[in-house]
């Protein structure tokens, strides 16, 4: 924690890449949880 907090944005604005992977994370765990309780909803019926 040695680094100013000013640092930690100038990473994400020098990779814009760091920024997008963290949503695409996101979108992938809601598709996932998406498809598990279609498929959970299939098999209880």
């Amino acid at each position: 924690m040695t680094r100013n907090p000013n640092a930690s944005i100038a990473d994400l604005r020098a990779h814009p890449r760091r920024k997008e992977a963290p949503t695409a994370a996101s979108l992938a765990a809601a598709a996932f949880a998406l498809a598990v309780s279609f498929i959970a909803r299939r098999l209880y019926r």
